[in-house]
C-alpha cells in the first residue's frame, strides 16, 4: 500500500508541475502558490510515507493528503482564470522598472530610525544582547550552548504556563519583518545610485539582522531571512536553473550552520563525523519534523487519545493571537505531552494539515486546502499588479514568505504576521513621505532586470 501512496504523490507532483508551468510560462517567479506547494511537498509528503513504513498510519491519511493537494490545485486554477494572463502578469511585474519615492535623505533617516527601534525591541526582548550570540562566547561546550538555546525558546512561550507576557510574539515578528525589509530597501537604493554608503549600510543591517533574528535560538527564522533575498531576486532578474542552484547551496549551508543550536544535536561535537550527523539531522528535521507530528496527531485521533476540536483549536489560536491574552492549554502543548514530554512548557511543531485534521476531520482538510488555493490565486492576482516600488518589493516578498506559515503554522498565525507587516509597511512609507516634503513625487531608476548588462533609460522626474 505504500506503493499506492508514492504513486499518488508522484501524480500530484506531475499535476503541480503542469499547473505551475501553464500559469508561469516557465518563468521562475516565486508566488504564494509556488511557495505553499514546495513547502507541502517537502514538509508533509515524506512524513506520510515514513509514517506507513513505521506502522503509525495506514494508506488512508496519505490518500487524504493527496486529495487535499488536488483540491488546492483545482481551486487555484479555477480562481486564477486565464493561465496566459497570469503568466503575463508575472512577466510584466518582473521586467517592470523599479520606482522610488523621496530623496536619499528621507530613506536614510527612516531606515536608521526603524532599525534603531527594532534593535531596542530586541534588547528589551532578550534583556540585553541576544543570548545565543553571547552563548557562543560564554558556553564551555556544545551541550551548554544547546541548553541555552532551548531555555531561550522556552522563555518565549512562558506566558502560556503562567509567566509574564512581555510582547514576545509581537516583538519576534517585528524583528523577522523589519530587518529583511530594511536590508532590501537599502540594497535597492545601492542599486539605484551605486554609492558606497548604501552598500555599507546594507552590510551593517544584514549582520545586525542575522544577530537579532537568530539571537533567540530560532533556526527557521534565520533560514527564512536568507530565503527572503532569493525570493526578491526572482522579482528583479530572470532566474534560471543555473541561478537557483547557488541559492539552494547558500540556504543549505546556512541550514547546516544553524542546526547545531537544536537540542536534538546535543553533544554532536563528540561524533566521529560531525558534518554527516548535522546534515542527516537537518534533512530529517526539514522533511519529517513537523510532518511526523501531524501524522502522530492523526494517529492519536483515530485511536481515541484526542477528539476532534470542531473549531475550538482555531478559536483558541485566534484568541491567543491577541497580545497579552492566554486562553486554555495550547493544542501543541497537549500533543507534546501525548508524544514524549512531561514538561509544561514543551510544544510540538506540526503542519497545518495536522491542525485542520484535528479540528475538522478529513473533510475539513480538503475544504481547508481548497480555500488556501483560492487565497493563493487572489493574492497572486493582487500582488503582481500593484506598482513595483522600492518600498513595495520588500513588502511583497515578505507577504509571500509568510504564506509558508499556511503549511508550517496556521491561517491564524499567518494573518497575525501579515497584519504586522502591513502596519510596518504603512508606517515606513509614511515616514519617508513626512521626512521628504516632496515624498509624493516618484522617480524611476533603471535596473538590469530585463537581461544582464542591459541599458535602460531613466524615466520619470527626479526627486
Amino acid at each position: 500500500m505504500i506503493t499506492l501512496s508514492i504513486l499518488l504523490f508522484a501524480g500530484c507532483f506531475a499535476l503541480f508541475l503542469a499547473v505551475w508551468l501553464s500559469t508561469s510560462q516557465r518563468y521562475i517567479v516565486v508566488t504564494p502558490f509556488l511557495i505553499f506547494a514546495l513547502f507541502e511537498l517537502v514538509c508533509n509528503w515524506p512524513a506520510f510515507i515514513v509514517g506507513q513504513i513505521r506502522g503509525i498510519i495506514d494508506t488512508g491519511p496519505a490518500i487524504m493528503a493527496g486529495i487535499a493537494f488536488l483540491s488546492y490545485l483545482a481551486s487555484y486554477t479555477v480562481v486564477l482564470g486565464r493561465k496566459q494572463r497570469a503568466a503575463l502578469d508575472l512577466t510584466r511585474f518582473r521586467d517592470a522598472t523599479v520606482e522610488r519615492q523621496g530623496s536619499d535623505l528621507a530613506y536614510l533617516i527612516s531606515i536608521v530610525a526603524f532599525a534603531s527601534f527594532t534593535v531596542c525591541l530586541g534588547l528589551y526582548l532578550y534583556r540585553g544582547m541576544p543570548p545565543v550570540i553571547a552563548g557562543l562566547f560564554q558556553s564551555a561546550d556544545h551541550s551548554e550552548f544547546v541548553e541555552l538555546t532551548a531555555r531561550v525558546r522556552t522563555e518565549a512561550k512562558e506566558h502560556y504556563a503562567g509567566g509574564a507576557y512581555r510582547g514576545q510574539g509581537i516583538i519576534s515578528t517585528v524583528i523577522a519583518v523589519s530587518f529583511p525589509y530594511l536590508v532590501l530597501v537599502s540594497f535597492l537604493l545601492f542599486r539605484s545610485c551605486r554609492k558606497l554608503g548604501w552598500l555599507l549600510l546594507t552590510i551593517l543591517l544584514f549582520a545586525t539582522g542575522v544577530v537579532f533574528t537568530g539571537g533567540g535560538g530560532a533556526r527557521y527564522q534565520v533560514i527564512m531571512f536568507f530565503c527572503f533575498f532569493a525570493v526578491a531576486a526572482s522579482f528583479m532578474w530572470r532566474i534560471s536553473i543555473k541561478h537557483v542552484m547557488p541559492m539552494i547551496a547558500v540556504v543549505a549551508i546556512v541550514t547546516l550552520l544553524v542546526m547545531p543550536a537544536s537540542s536534538q544535536l546535543s553533544g554532536v561535537t563528540d561524533s566521529d563525523n560531525v558534518t554527516r550527523d548535522i546534515t542527516l539531522n537537518a534533512i530529517e528535521r526539514i522533511t519529517l519534523g513537523n510532518g511526523m507530528t501531524s501524522v502522530e496527531v492523526i494517529d492519536f485521533i483515530d485511536n481515541g487519545f484526542l477528539d476532534y476540536g470542531w473549531g475550538d483549536i482555531h478559536l483558541q489560536k485566534m484568541i491567543n493571537a491577541i497580545p497579552g491574552v492566554t486562553y486554555g492549554i495550547p493544542f501543541s502543548n497537549i500533543v507534546q505531552h501525548l508524544r514524549t514530554s512531561e514538561s509544561q512548557a514543551s510544544y510540538a511543531s506540526m503542519t497545518y494539515l495536522g491542525i485542520l485534521y484535528a479540528d475538522f476531520g478529513p473533510i475539513g482538510v480538503c475544504l481547508g486546502y481548497m480555500l488556501i488555493g483560492v487565497i493563493a490565486a487572489v493574492a497572486q492576482g493582487y500582488l503582481f499588479r500593484i506598482r513595483k516600488g522600492i518600498l513595495e518589493i520588500p513588502a511583497i516578498t515578505c507577504a509571500i514568505l509568510l504564506y509558508s506559515e499556511m503549511v508550517l503554522g496556521s491561517s491564524i498565525s499567518m494573518g497575525a504576521s501579515l497584519f504586522i507587516l502591513i502596519v510596518f509597511y504603512g508606517l515606513f512609507k509614511k515616514s519617508v513621505s513626512l521626512v521628504d516634503q516632496g515624498g509624493s513625487r516618484r522617480r524611476a531608476f533603471p535596473f538590469s532586470i530585463r537581461y544582464p548588462g542591459a541599458k535602460q533609460s531613466v524615466r520619470g522626474q527626479s526627486g
